[in-house]
């Protein structure tokens, strides 16, 4: 039995290594993929405008799409650089609202207020077909490419 361990370590190794190197990139696997849609659902309803005490602001951010709301964190104005977190929320809505500024309990708190408190900047984009965007609800791609969208405006801001 002792005797089989080093060859069997060797043979996932080798197995790991081989699909590593034969696997494409995610982004060349993606090239010319659609999204097929078995129904066509959206959400319909406006974000809620987050209360100054959120120290939260509602914003229209660029997407594959067409314009996705988003809350972003107001400046500091202390003229410091501050690291910055894009918060997904759990749940299929793709949608976002008080949940961003409601804490909630430690073992579950969606709203992350804690990384605000700490000076973290954040960023919480409401994706394709939540709240009133373009498009129709989907857990695929088309997701991610609003989750990049979102990265890059977060990164173009001041």
């Amino acid at each position: 039995m002792l005797a089989l361990r080093p060859f069997f370590a060797f043979g996932v190794l080798l197995s790991l290594t081989l699909s590593l190197q034969a696997a494409p990139l995610i982004l060349e696997a993606r090239q010319g993929f659609t999204t097929k849609l078995l129904r066509e659902e959206r959400i319909g309803e406006a974000p809620e405008e987050p209360p100054a005490s959120s120290k939260l602001k509602l914003v229209q951010c660029t997407a594959p799409l067409g314009l996705n709301a988003a809350y972003v964190s107001t400046d500091p104005s202390d003229g410091k650089k501050h690291p910055a977190i894009i918060w997904l929320v759990g749940g299929f809505s793709n949608s976002i609202g008080a949940i961003a500024w409601t804490p909630g309990p430690a073992s579950n708190d969606q709203s992350a207020s804690g990384f605000r408190d700490q000076g973290i900047l954040m960023m919480y984009p409401s994706l394709r077909g939540g709240n009133t965007n373009p498009g129709h609800l989907e857990t695929f791609f088309g997701k991610v490419d609003d989750v990049l969208a979102a990265a890059k405006y977060l990164a173009s801001l001041d």
